[in-house]
């Protein structure tokens, strides 16, 4: 499946509608990459790239599909403003997730609600897993979600 990007509130309402506001879900794993987007040959760290990163963070389902496959969802931060992941406890499945507008793009927060200083300075988010990028994306990568197999019954 390719990848759909967030550009509208009805664009992050539907994502979090379909993922269930991600209740149950696990992080799986994260990749970044700092030169991601680089447009020429020149992958130099040395030399100042800006909004070139992009980290994608892997989540999967706590349980199976019908088919047997593990339902798994990939969200991508173009232009990786902050991030922050920790977890000082067994693996344990978030809570509720959420996908907020800030001063500097979209930011997605494991379990608690932004606070208005967090969304007017999100370098200060305090949560156990959180990402703030320019451009989010997100696309389905293994198993069939539940909401979108009854999307019609909705």
């Amino acid at each position: 499946m390719g990848w759909n990007t967030i550009h509208t509130r009805e664009n992050a309402d539907y994502l979090m509608r379909i993922a269930e506001h991600f209740h149950d879900w696990y992080l799986a794993g994260f990749e970044y990459d700092p030169l991601a987007r680089v447009d020429s040959d020149e992958k130099n760290l040395a030399r100042f790239t800006s909004e070139t990163d992009a980290l994608t963070i892997l989540f999967r389902y706590d349980s199976v599909d019908e088919n047997g496959d593990w339902p798994e969802l990939e969200l991508q931060f173009l232009g990786v403003y902050s991030m922050g992941f920790s977890s000082c406890k067994e693996p344990d499945s978030f809570y509720e997730c959420r996908l907020e507008e800030t001063a500097r793009g979209w930011a997605f927060v494991g379990d608690d609600p932004l606070t208005d200083e967090e969304r007017n300075c999100p370098q200060d988010i305090k949560a156990g897993l959180y990402a703030v990028g320019g451009e989010v994306r997100w696309r389905l990568v293994g198993g069939t979600l539940w909401a979108l197999e009854h999307e019609e019954e909705a």
